[in-house]
């Protein structure tokens, strides 16, 4: 069981497991402060598997009507910090695969100048598109999804089947020289 923790960062406040889900926002701010959850702000009844009800909820709303961020518990000096997402230079890596096979990168829209490729598993991609109905079925293309992340998508099929691509894979910007469009057809005969 993570200790449950209240991070107060950049005028917001963020209450969740101390499992490094919120290492994204601990590694942007500036500064932060956090305290561990004290069960008192919680229901009177915690169940050991739904603390987002029993404690977080009723923690945040707490916070939110007024009660000041020291009494929330006791301070906290070290958090669980999962590895960086962010871009060095050229190289990236695949955060995650959603439910389509579409890859999700670690890039930004403007971590990629036009131009450039973006390398994942066998294939670089660089033809980008702003919707799927833009582009020919079974054609890899660059979209900036939801999340903000660049992700490689296949039109009509998934590009992690694809190319064996999961989770903590590299990927990396190619230079505008020799960029190749890749499509399935040709993921298949190299």
């Amino acid at each position: 069981v993570r200790r449950p923790i209240a991070v107060s960062a950049e005028g917001h406040f963020f209450i969740a497991p101390d499992n490094g889900v919120l290492s994204q926002v601990l590694e942007s701010a500036e500064s932060f402060e956090a305290r561990m959850v004290a069960s008192r702000h919680g229901l009177d009844s915690l169940s050991h598997t739904f603390h987002g009800r029993d404690l977080f909820a009723p923690a945040g709303a707490r916070l939110a009507t007024g009660l000041s961020f020291e009494e929330i518990g006791d301070r906290v000096s070290l958090l669980l910090v999962l590895p960086s997402v962010s871009v060095t230079g050229s190289a990236g890596r695949v955060l995650h695969v959603d439910g389509f096979g579409n890859i999700v990168t670690s890039f930004r829209e403007g971590d990629i100048p036009e131009g450039t490729g973006l390398r994942v598993g066998p294939v670089t991609v660089s033809l980008r598109s702003t919707s799927y109905a833009n582009v020919p079925e079974g054609q890899f293309f660059l979209i900036s999804g939801s999340s903000g992340y660049v992700e490689v998508s296949l039109n009509c099929a998934s590009a992690a089947d694809a190319l064996g691509v999961c989770a903590g894979a590299p990927a990396a910007l190619t230079g505008p020289a020799g960029v190749t469009v890749c499509d399935q057809s040709a993921k298949e005969t190299s």
